[in-house]
């Protein structure tokens, strides 16, 4: 489901860091009653993308029908319906990570995510090869434009402290499949002549 009356912003670019900015582009197009330019809360800066609310979803339509026409300081901005956050705007909002440190906690996932959107709810998945040096978990988004953002900008990222660059991939497809992660590098390769019954891997699972 979309809000009818809300639009996502993506690609803004540095200069953009404020909701009047935000509010002043849009403005021009009909009554922006909300303008949220996004920040990283532990240093302030803008994310690059933001969220309008507009009077009426007339100028929702407007925004859109003219994407192409939306350019704040030289740099073209893409502009998309925006989910509601609501079931609907969720279902497609779970994101997988794994390259976590071992020691890492759901607090401490969540805290780690909510720097870049709302969390609804997070999980540490149970380790299934000890001898990895990291771990993976689950992250369900405010919203589906989040969860692309994470993906988008977050995907295969060193950050300090964590054992391996992380992987962040949606969990689930648009069909309800499980996307498949990537191998794990400590896996050893595959023997020829596997018994019969030997048990396979969960990818969901490190």
């Amino acid at each position: 489901e979309y809000d009818p009356e809300r639009i996502f912003v993506g690609g803004l670019p540095p200069s953009c860091d404020t909701d009047e900015k935000l509010a002043a582009v849009f403005s021009t197009i009909g009554r922006v009653l909300e303008a949220k330019v996004s920040l990283d809360q532990s240093t302030g800066r803008p994310k690059g993308f933001g969220f309008v609310r507009f009077d009426s979803p007339a100028c929702v339509e407007a925004a859109i029908a003219n994407d192409a026409d939306h350019v704040i300081d030289g740099k073209w901005v893409s502009v998309k319906r925006c989910e509601t956050g609501g079931v609907g705007g969720r279902k497609d909002a779970g994101i997988w990570v794994r390259g976590l440190p071992l020691e890492y906690t759901e607090t401490e996932l969540r805290a780690f995510f909510e720097r870049f959107g709302s969390v609804v709810e997070c999980k540490i998945l149970p380790r299934k090869y000890p001898n990895n040096p990291d771990q993976a978990g689950l992250v369900r988004m405010g919203n589906r434009d989040e969860a692309q953002w994470c993906v988008d900008n977050l995907d295969q990222t060193t950050q300090p402290d964590f054992p391996l660059a992380l992987t962040v991939r949606f969990s689930q497809r648009v069909t309800g499949e499980q996307s498949a992660p990537p191998p794990l590098p400590s896996e050893p390769p595959p023997r020829c002549g596997t018994p019969i019954g030997m048990q396979v891997a969960d990818p969901g699972e490190v």
